[in-house]
């Protein structure tokens, strides 16, 4: 799903130093969004592809964590996850798409909430 790349920010940090705000990025467990709000991997690191079939039609947005990590993550409407999914359910997992890439489905929590992730890789 190639587009969207890392917006950066800033911020007013401790004692006034200039904090970095991350967006659009994932490092390891954790994940920021677009609005700078850090998200943490939820348990099991991956979901089945059931599970993620039953998450795509909640109607809500999800993310696309690119293959290569950290500064790649785009938003999908709902609309628009229900379309990517019917291009990508054949490739949970494997075998690759078109394009050489494979999917995953993972789940993020912040509190109480939940964000579906699919995440690319070659």
């Amino acid at each position: 799903m190639r587009g969207f790349g890392a917006a950066g920010g800033g911020g007013f940090g401790h004692h006034g130093a200039v904090a970095e705000v991350y967006r659009n990025r994932f490092e390891d467990d954790r994940l920021w969004d677009d609005q700078g709000v850090e998200w943490s991997r939820a348990r099991p690191r991956w979901i089945p592809e059931q599970r993620i079939r039953q998450l795509i039609r909640r109607d809500q947005r999800v993310a696309v964590l690119e293959s290569g990590g950290g500064e790649g993550v785009s938003w999908l409407t709902a609309a628009e996850a229900k379309v990517f999914w019917h291009t990508i359910k054949g490739h949970i997992e494997g075998p690759p798409d078109d394009h050489g890439l494979v999917y995953s489905g993972t789940l993020w929590r912040c509190e109480d909430r939940l964000l579906l992730a699919i995440q690319e890789s070659c």
